[in-house]
């Protein structure tokens, strides 16, 4: 299995899956945005 030997990560983006839909438009440069966030505060490259 995979969680036995990886850390598994899934985020959920603005506007999809439990998050609520977002007060500005959605972009590409938005999530990427919160991509890059997600990996800074995880202290991943």
């Amino acid at each position: 299995e995979l969680c036995g030997r990886y850390r598994i990560i899934t985020p959920d983006f603005r506007g999809h899956g439990e998050s609520p839909a977002p007060d500005e438009d959605s972009t590409m440069e938005r999530l990427a945005e919160d991509v890059r966030g997600l990996l800074d505060e995880l202290g991943l490259e």
